[in-house]
């Protein structure tokens, strides 16, 4: 049991702070982010343990304006808050599975040439051909970033479809979060991105994401 300090850009933190993590350190365990959203992506990627995000940046919509850690701490001793659990999606490319808390990015590796795919759910027939920069498939956590950029809206359950850019209007989607999602491209190459911490071009024509058994705790204050 010990309370892991996660802060990979080296932000400075107020002194308080780290007196408060050493006297608490041996009565949670936890880890505490101090930084932005994709701090908090990286922490989930990284840790099982439940994650209290601390603010560290102007833009971050899941970091806490914490002010005495160790009200806080003594609060999630005595169970007075509890993390929210938020579901993950995964898929699996070269016989590793890849688990994301945001978002799947499919996107068209050369700027100057569109990507084409079909895909469905649930083994349902598939889209006509879709052309443009990609589709993104965001979690209801993921659903304030790109996912929101692209559809300017944000959910609270099930499996987000964003098109990004498409040649001909398609619609954005919300489906069930037991769906399976099947995208096949028709002509890339294309590049798979998994939040923060995966990249990589797509070599196998047929991709598959679903929800995944993985969660992420987070303490929203």
């Amino acid at each position: 049991m010990a309370i892991t300090l996660f802060n990979p850009q080296n932000r400075p933190i107020e002194k308080s702070f780290q007196d408060s993590i050493e006297k608490w350190t041996n009565q949670l365990d936890l880890v505490v982010t101090v930084g932005g959203d994709g701090t908090i992506l990286g922490a989930a990627n990284n840790f099982d343990q439940p994650i209290l995000p601390l603010r560290s940046s102007s833009h971050c919509l899941r970091c806490s304006p914490i002010t005495n850690l160790d009200v806080i701490f003594e609060q999630i001793v005595n169970h007075q808050i509890e993390p929210t659990s938020f579901s993950k999606l995964f898929t699996t490319i070269d016989n590793q599975q890849i688990d994301v808390l945001n978002e799947f990015n499919i996107h068209t590796q050369n700027p100057q040439s569109a990507l084409r795919f079909i895909y469905r759910f649930n083994q349902q027939a598939y889209s006509e051909e879709i052309i443009g920069d990609g589709l993104v498939i965001a979690t209801p956590f993921g659903s304030t970033g790109y996912f929101k950029s692209i559809t300017q809206t944000i959910f609270c359950q099930g499996i987000g479809i964003a098109f990004n850019n498409p040649t001909k209007p398609q619609t954005n989607q919300i489906i069930n979060d037991n769906s399976v999602i099947e995208i096949k491209i028709t002509r890339g190459p294309a590049i798979l991105c998994g939040d923060n911490h995966f990249q990589k071009i797509i070599d196998q024509p047929i991709i598959h994401i679903a929800k995944s058994t993985k969660t992420a705790n987070i303490y929203l204050l």
